[in-house]
């Protein structure tokens, strides 16, 4: 039954205030960021800069270690999405394809692995990376990413691989096709959509996290930026021009990857959201 002309009104009101809710933060960090100091601070908001500059920006690109931090950030988190993609697609595969004994054990063990709050692993995977000597390293903050993404690729992409056709890998493998071509040729073309959604959310995992840097990462010259961003907090002023500027200039390379990858993401939660 279509709706009626009030209730489509009613929803398209709804949408509205929800897009509204979601933007309108980042269109005060936005505005904020070209404010002079007196305009910001003053006891009645302006919702448009009177007298607009691009100091925040010069400040944070020129007198911080804002590059620093987001070459850091940029090298964690396209490392952690390569790693997580890779051991996803493989151990996807594995669980949807081969048969082996302990097969439902492990996939439940994954699955509890990805219920526990990140919180509770701080002290284990701190002891653990302190012993490899991997303290105050951008690689130990890769594989704890990696660690954190993990679970959610693997089952995401094995039902993807559930849904391919078992014919068509038999056909492959009759004509004298490895396993790994297979997968390389014929599948990974398939679960596109499947793929690039682990890697949106592995790389959104790994770019808005801070808990995990902030513990395992102790040098300025290694810090990402998240921890960067709030080291310019302090007791006892916040630089709001610089962290409004920063704000919006980390929020770029995002919205630059969801360009080229943001329409199979769509497609990858719809073929998720359904299952055969």
């Amino acid at each position: 039954m279509r709706p009626s002309l009030g209730q489509r009104l009613l929803i398209y009101a709804i949408l509205l205030m929800l897009v509204l809710v979601y933007i309108s933060p980042i269109y005060w960090t936005l505005i904020t960021s070209f404010k002079k100091l007196p305009e910001m601070m003053a006891s009645t908001p302006t919702f448009f800069p009177e007298d607009a500059t691009l100091q925040h920006y010069r400040d944070v690109l020129y007198e911080s270690r804002y590059t620093t931090f987001m070459r850091n950030s940029i090298v964690v988190g396209v490392a952690a999405t390569v790693l997580t993609l890779l051991l996803s697609v493989g151990a996807a595969y594995s669980l949807s394809r081969l048969r082996f004994r302990g097969k439902t054990l492990f996939s439940l063990g994954i699955l509890l692995v990805y219920l526990f709050p990140g919180i509770l692993l701080i002290i284990p995977l701190f002891r653990v990376m302190a012993n490899l000597g991997l303290y105050d390293n951008i690689i130990s903050v890769v594989l704890v990413h990696v660690i954190l993404a993990l679970p959610f690729g693997i089952w995401t992409l094995r039902s993807f691989f559930d849904g391919v056709p078992v014919e068509l890998e038999d056909a492959a493998r009759i004509d004298g096709a490895s396993r790994l071509r297979v997968l390389a040729q014929i599948f990974t073309p398939l679960i596109a959509p499947g793929i690039a959604t682990v890697a949106i959310f592995s790389f959104v995992v790994s770019w808005n996290d801070y808990l995990f840097p902030a513990i395992l990462l102790s040098s300025p010259s290694n810090q990402t930026v998240p921890v960067g961003i709030a080291g310019w907090t302090s007791a006892y002023s916040i630089n709001w021009g610089q962290i409004s500027a920063a704000s919006i200039l980390t929020v770029v390379p995002v919205i630059f990857f969801f360009g080229l990858v943001g329409r199979y993401f769509v497609q990858g939660l719809a073929a998720g959201a359904v299952k055969e």
